[in-house]
C-alpha cells in the first residue's frame, strides 16, 4: 500500500478496507445462510411475500450480524490503521506512538495507548447502547 499510495493517509485506510471487508462479508454471508430454518419453512408454507420474509427472517439476522461486524471491524481496523501509521505515515496516533517508542518516552507511549483504549471502549459502548436501546426490538430470538 505504501508503494501504491505513497506516504500519507491513504495506506492505512486502504489496509483497513482491504483487510476488514472480506471478514465482514464472510461473517454476513454465514449469518444469512444459518438463518432460522424453522421460521423459513413456516414463512414458505404460508406463502409469505418477500417483504414479510425480509421483516421476520432476514432483518433480525442482519441487525445481529451488523452489531458483530461493527465491533469486529472496528477492533480490527484500529489495529490495522495503527500498524499502517507505523509503516507509512507522517502523522496520526500510530506515528506518534512509534516516534515516542523510538526515543524511549514511555509517558507518551502510555498516553497514546490509553487514548487508543478509550477510543475503542467508547465505540463499543456506543454500539452496545444502540443495540440495547432502539434496535432491541429486532431481536426476536
Amino acid at each position: 500500500m505504501v508503494i501504491v499510495f505513497g506516504i500519507g493517509h491513504l495506506p492505512p485506510i486502504g489496509l483497513a478496507f482491504l483487510m476488514t471487508l472480506p471478514l465482514i462479508t464472510l461473517n454476513t454471508m454465514q449469518a444469512l445462510n444459518n438463518a432460522n430454518s424453522e421460521r423459513n419453512e413456516y414463512l414458505v408454507s404460508i406463502q409469505a411475500d418477500r417483504k414479510t420474509i425480509y421483516r421476520f427472517l432476514l432483518k433480525p439476522v442482519l441487525v445481529r450480524v451488523t452489531k458483530d461486524n461493527l465491533i469486529m471491524g472496528f477492533g480490527l481496523a484500529i489495529k490495522i490503521v495503527i500498524m499502517g501509521e507505523f509503516i507509512g505515515s507522517q502523522d496520526g496516533i500510530g506515528y506518534l506512538l512509534n516516534r515516542a517508542r523510538l526515543v524511549f518516552n514511555m509517558k507518551e507511549v502510555f498516553f497514546y495507548l490509553v487514548i487508543l483504549l478509550l477510543l475503542t471502549l467508547t465505540f463499543q459502548a456506543i454500539v452496545n447502547l444502540l443495540y440495547d436501546g432502539p434496535l432491541r426490538r429486532y431481536n426476536y430470538d
